[in-house]
């Protein structure tokens, strides 16, 4: 499971853009790695949507040059159960929008002397997990994306990252989605402890981090023996159609 599973019905179709935050007032403030941590922790919480800001950190050379791209939705629902709307909504944001505001940010990265475009993906970046898979597309093709990005980016000083946490608890969790997660033992983080994966990695420069296991060790067999983690979902298909049910009947985001 992954870092935006699931849409509470409760939660504003179109929240209004969150307001930035002043600068966390947290020990060792003047440190960027607190106040990076402290910044993912309000950014994933609410929504999962990443916020522009720049007066907090304006004097922060290191947070100036890393661009944090961690905005993403989602559907818990079966495939056929999910319209038009709610499929284009998904490819918009989570592939489409970091695209796009990539491409324009580019010539500005480019004038520093060393900066870095990190992503924030999924694992199901990874494995493709049934009752999302719009989403999973989508993250799918963002991991893509940044692995091109990449490499076509391999002679300048921008460096690439890209980070797929596993379920997270966030606001963004409908019901259903934290009970299937129990019933299937799959294990969530808080977004302290994602933001502070998302820290290291820039200051590592790692260019893929999975997080979690055994969710790093599944991404990995997928790629080279799918058929295995095939048969291991195909064992979990039932529970996984009996909380999407179970969210189609408390409505739909």
């Amino acid at each position: 499971m992954d870092e935006t599973t699931g849409t509470s019905p409760e939660a504003p179709e179109s929240p209004a853009a969150p307001v930035p935050p002043a600068a966390p007032a947290v020990a060792g403030a003047q440190d960027s790695n607190a106040k990076m941590i402290a910044l993912l922790g309000w950014i994933f919480a609410p929504w999962g949507l990443i916020a522009i800001f720049l007066d907090p950190y304006k004097d922060d050379v290191w947070l100036r040059q890393h661009v944090i791209q961690a905005a993403g939705v989602n559907r818990f629902d079966l495939l056929e159960q999910q319209d038009d709307a709610a499929i284009a909504e998904q490819l918009a944001l989570n592939l489409l929008a970091p695209m796009q505001l990539t491409r324009r940010l580019l010539p500005l990265l480019r004038a520093q002397p060393r900066a870095a475009l990190l992503y924030v993906g999924s694992t199901f970046g990874a494995i493709g997990f049934p009752g999302f898979t719009a989403y999973s597309a989508s993250k799918f093709g963002l991991r893509g994306f940044a692995e091109a990005l990449r490499r076509e980016l391999a002679d300048s000083g921008i460096r690439v990252l890209h980070v797929a946490p596993r379920a997270m608890r966030t606001a963004m969790n409908a019901d259903a989605v934290v009970a299937m997660n129990t019933a299937l033992d799959v294990a969530m983080d808080t977004p302290q402890q994602v933001a502070a994966q998302i820290v290291q990695a820039l200051r590592d420069e790692t260019p893929e981090r999975a997080l979690g296991w055994p969710e790093k060790f599944f991404a990995r067999l997928n790629r080279l023996l799918p058929g295995v983690v095939d048969r291991a979902l195909r064992k979990q298909l039932p529970t996984v159609k009996r909380f999407a049910a179970a969210q189609g009947e408390g409505g739909r985001g």
